[in-house]
């Protein structure tokens, strides 16, 4: 059986509509702040609490490279 590299990502939305929206890996048993780009350049699979809004979140913050990777 193949093992397959994941992680769990967890954000905080900005409501303002700033911009201001916080990702964040859970790894190690730790929280560590990570940025859109490299959510979108990690090639294993994604965990998040929140799958209906976050993906949109991601690809803006990361441009149109985002849509090139999937």
């Amino acid at each position: 059986m193949t093992e397959l590299d994941f992680r769990l990502m967890l954000f905080v939305k900005d409501f303002t509509g700033r911009g201001a929206d916080l990702f964040y890996w859970f790894f190690d048993g730790q929280l560590q702040e990570t940025d859109a780009t490299s959510i979108v350049e990690f090639a294993g699979i994604v965990v998040c609490h929140d799958v209906l809004d976050d993906p949109r979140r991601v690809i803006r913050q990361n441009g149109d490279s985002a849509s090139q990777n999937r």
